[in-house]
């Protein structure tokens, strides 16, 4: 029996976790400042275990610190499984990318929404 139960409670984690990734990424492309989310970590990789969270890097304009920022998106989150949310800057991301934990997410991540940022009004096109 305890295989069983076991089998249900996998089942019922990897549920969990699909419903609230699925929400996380909902919350966070509703919020105008979020440009880019990326899903990295175990989950990622297909990994749906007992034993797995959700590792999820927002970049986001914003003028807060890190923790701040990080911690008001956390705040905001309806979740009900463990998160690893790590919030960037664009900025930010321009200067850490060369750090082997970013390459890592880069390289692994997927990307799970992305903005694209508007056309420049003055930008003329080649037409020739």
């Amino acid at each position: 029996m305890e295989g069983g139960s076991l089998s249900l409670r996998r089942k019922q984690h990897e549920a969990m976790l699909r419903r609230d990734f699925d929400g996380l990424v909902q919350q966070l492309s509703a919020m105008f400042a979020v440009h880019k989310v990326i899903r990295f970590g175990s989950f990622a990789a297909g990994r749906r275990d007992l034993l797995i969270d959700l590792d999820i890097l927002a970049v986001i304009d914003s003028h807060s610190g890190f923790v701040t920022r990080t911690a008001d998106l956390a705040r905001r989150r309806h979740a009900g499984i463990d998160l690893d949310l790590l919030a960037y800057t664009p900025q930010e991301m321009r200067r850490i990318s060369h750090r082997p934990f970013m390459q890592h997410v880069l390289k692994t991540g997927k990307v799970v929404d992305e903005r694209r940022p508007p056309l420049c009004l003055g930008l003329t096109l080649d037409r020739g």
